[in-house]
């Protein structure tokens, strides 16, 4: 039985790649995301981070990219403006701007950038050229959104508004405003102008949207012709067709995405409407990309929808939050995190996610059935729902369970398959059994006040007969399943307690709490079997490993994940920066560990427990072979063979024994000419350690005699060797002053001795 002891983080891991509120910067084949200080480009296609630009110390205000995906535009709170070569992985440009810029845009050739100032300054960025073409000053206040029309030379125009709800159209050419319109009360957040192509055909020029809740369409002459109201705050609006009709589009905080007739002003299409929760999502922005509408939520999801159904056909997540729990399911993994919505991650395509509605509030537990078929969740709306695995692959609402007066904070499912029964911890200290029954349920099976304080996890045995739980209070408790009566009660802890897990396979549980140690209890005397302690913070959570020698794996607020085997630690993964909420360890044939963190990093830990032990085998079968080689070499006196092997394994005295026993300082010579840098390093310091032993020395004499050999100039190219040459300077003083008192000392022995006949 051998203890799992090395875990490697593998590529499925998950790191966040957008925060903040900035809008992206999108592409067909980009898109280009603010990381707090840097930037990342993530491309579509292979749906990877593809390169990452670091940042230069403060917050990322503003990025946008050209259509053609070769350049990058980034500003920061430094109010520095950095062009990015996209192919080129590199910054070509930088550009010192008069204040800090919060929105930004590429115009539709990709020649240019456009970046609104909040000393209400737009600037022009060329980007063939590598200067500024224009700063356009006539704004009082900070620009909060810039557009450029997709016009030719003769017709270049760029569109400005702000925050104070002035916009000003800007002729490029004449390099001057050639329109103020101030009909809006509020920022304008959403410009477009009609393509080029299709102006002489409409009757408008220009649309506008703002924070006052109304869209504006502009006739040619740019004087407000329609004035719409939205009933929202409107973030992003343009002209587009739809069915060959001409449409607008606009997105703001319903976070619904609405396609509007340009003749009519009705509502042509719209996306779904989002489950009513306690998470305000905003559409920030919205693109038109190849045949999709793409908009980016407040939560950093980006939804590309069908621009003619309005489907979604892709949503990516820039970050998944805190992770408060997860559970694989298949190749997937689901994720309780700090929103309503739970989540469903693909191994396949980890930028990709699902979303389950069904929660108002924040989900705070999962649990998933061992068919992975049947899930529950517990959120802190006070409801726990049942999810059930569709034929199609897709996740549906199959139950909800109310009866808490708080939230739920923990909740297990059933592990015989097919599950008949949750369980579920909440806030008011109590715990519930439900049975699995579809539609709403209000009436549990039986309600036990379980702890004095909050209850913080709840798991059940694999067997159905038992249910565990941990409490704040210090105590976790045992609970006989079926009537609902406690059958032991463990203490020991010092803080409260986080996570409580059924052993799978020995009948024990463990604990994590926050006095920094992990317990394992016996189920049969429910006493305290082992304390493992090796954390430096809280212990949020507990699981274990290996069913032909049981292990225990904790994670904690310190960032580190550890495996114990008989109480011992047997190793620490360190793959996060923040505390580790959630723990998940799967059971196929290759074992893995599932991580998240307060930061929404994912880190996938596979055991290599058993390659790392064919290796070692591997390397001590070659060593012992390699050992008995040299020994052969050495009886049969090929000693040049025999120091060039005894060097490259690394063993000092057998090649100090192979220099002791060469014939004569020339065959010494002829092995160290023919060594490289590197190997005359090594052997010099092999012979500086050899030189601090007096019973040593003259064997790294000899050595440092024939290096000293060669020209200086060769040994000054070698600085390493330079340096342990100055270094074995003191001790050949030591031993000189040695042997000369040897000497004097052999002078008055033999007075002596001439004395005494």
């Amino acid at each position: 039985m051998v203890a799992r002891t090395s875990f490697e983080q593998t590529t499925a891991s998950i790191e966040p790649w957008y925060t903040g509120n900035i809008a992206p910067g999108i592409s067909d084949h980009y898109l280009v995301t603010p990381l707090e200080e840097d930037v990342c480009f993530i491309d579509v296609s292979t749906q990877n981070v593809a390169f990452r630009i670091e940042g230069d110390g403060e917050p990322i205000t503003a990025v946008a990219i050209t259509p053609d995906g070769q350049w990058a535009a980034i500003a920061s709170q430094s109010q520095q403006l950095r062009i990015v070569n996209v192919e080129a992985q590199q910054v070509t440009h930088t550009h010192r701007l008069g204040s800090p810029v919060y929105i930004a845009t590429a115009d539709a050739r990709s020649s240019l950038f456009a970046l609104g100032g909040s000393d209400g300054v737009v600037t022009v960025w060329d980007i063939a050229g590598g200067y500024v073409t224009h700063s356009l000053k006539g704004h009082g206040t900070t620009v909060s959104s810039v557009r450029f029309n997709n016009g030719d030379a003769t017709h270049f125009l760029l569109a400005s508004g702000d925050i104070m709800g002035t916009i000003k159209v800007w002729d490029l050419v004449k390099r001057k405003a050639i329109h103020t319109l101030n009909e809006h009360t509020a920022a304008v957040r959403g410009l477009g102008f009609v393509e080029d192509s299709r102006r002489s055909q409409s009757s408008y020029a220009l649309i506008s949207g703002g924070r006052d809740d109304v869209v504006i369409l502009y006739n040619q002459s740019y004087r407000a012709a329609k004035v719409i109201p939205m009933s929202e705050s409107v973030e992003s609006c343009g002209f587009f067709d739809y069915d060959d009709e001409p449409c607008f589009y606009t997105g703001g905080n319903s976070a619904q995405l609405k396609v509007w007739s340009v003749s009519s002003l009705a509502v042509l299409a719209q996306t779904a409407k989002p489950l009513e929760t306690s998470e305000e999502l905003v559409i920030i922005d919205v693109f038109e990309v190849d045949d999709a509408l793409v908009t980016t939520l407040s939560d950093q999801t980006i939804i590309y929808y069908d621009r003619r159904s309005l489907l979604p056909q892709l949503t990516l997540a820039g970050n998944h939050g805190i992770i408060a729990d997860c559970k694989p399911v298949g190749d997937n993994l689901v994720l309780a995190t700090n929103s309503p919505s739970v989540r469903i991650v693909r191994a396949d395509a980890p930028l990709q996610v699902e979303f389950l509605q069904g929660h108002t509030d924040l989900v705070n537990g999962v649990d998933v059935s061992p068919s992975g078929q049947w899930m529950v969740t517990g959120g802190k709306d006070g409801v726990a729902i049942v999810w059930h695995l569709g034929d199609d692959g897709h996740w549906a609402l199959h139950s909800s369970y109310s009866g808490h007066s708080g939230s739920v904070s923990s909740v297990a499912i059933a592990r015989v398959d097919p599950p008949q029964f949750i369980i579920t911890a909440g806030a008011d200290l109590t715990i519930k059994k439900w049975k699995i029954t579809k539609g709403e349920n209000s009436t549990a099976i039986y309600t036990r006040r379980a702890h004095d304080k909050e209850i913080n996890a709840v798991d059940i045995s694999p067997n159905d007969e038992h249910l565990a739980t941990a409490s704040y209070d210090k105590t976790a408790k045992i609970w006989d399943i079926d009537s609902g009566e406690t059958r032991g009660v463990l203490r020991g802890h010092r803080r409260g307690l986080w996570d409580i897990a059924f052993s799978p396979y020995a009948p024990q549980v463990a604990t994590a709490s926050g006095d920094k140690t992990a317990k394992v209890w016996s189920l049969q005397t429910f006493g305290c079997v082992q304390t493992l302690e090796g954390h430096t913070n809280s212990v949020q959570r507990v699981a274990w490993l290996n069913p032909e020698s049981p292990q225990v794996v904790s994670t904690g607020a310190d960032g580190l994940v550890k495996v114990w085997s008989s109480g011992e630690e047997v190793a620490t993964l360190d793959g996060h920066d923040n505390r580790i909420w959630a723990l998940a360890v799967t059971a196929d044939a290759v074992a893995s560990i599932i991580t998240g963190d307060a930061d929404g990093k994912i880190v996938v830990w596979h055991d290599v427990t058993d390659e790392m032990l064919k290796q070692q085998q591997e390397a001590e079968k070659q060593r012992v072979e390699d050992i008995q080689r040299l020994d052969r070499l050495v009886a049969s006196n090929e000693m040049g063979e025999a120091f060039l092997l005894a060097l490259t394994l690394g063993h000092s005295m057998k090649l100090y024994h192979v220099i002791t026993q060469m014939e004569d300082d020339e065959q010494l010579a002829a092995v160290i000419e023919s060594l490289d840098q590197d190997q005359l390093v090594s052997v010099l310091k092999r012979a500086r350690d050899w030189n601090t032993n007096f019973r040593h020395f003259e064997a790294a004499q000899r050595v440092v005699a024939v290096v000293l050999r060669r020209p200086v100039a060769e040994l000054h190219a070698v600085p390493a060797a330079m340096k342990i040459i100055d270094a074995l300077v003191p001790y050949n003083q030591r031993h000189l002053a040695r042997v000369d008192d040897m000497i004097e000392a052999s002078y008055v022995l033999d007075y002596c001795v001439e004395e005494m006949a």
